[in-house]
């Protein structure tokens, strides 16, 4: 459960910055995820930490039930 909330307060604050950097006057270049993405940060980045912070809300509620979500992930397999 703490890993899980801490994971969704980390994505949260990331969110908080994408979409601050978004609201800036000039582009701002982050390289978030190396050479996969694009480095401007952009609406998609901000979409795509919104994705983010659902899986973790998911990972916190599957801990809170306690169905942790990895146990979950390995019964799919």
């Amino acid at each position: 459960m703490v890993v899980a909330v801490a994971a969704l307060l980390l994505m949260l604050v990331y969110l908080a910055l994408v979409v601050r950097a978004l609201r800036l006057p000039t582009d701002v270049d982050c390289a978030c995820f190396g050479s996969l993405g694009d480095e401007r940060v952009t609406a998609g980045t901000a979409w795509r930490n919104v994705w983010l912070v659902g899986l973790a809300g998911v990972s916190v509620a599957a801990a809170a039930s306690g169905s942790p979500v990895a146990s979950r992930v390995g019964a799919l397999g």
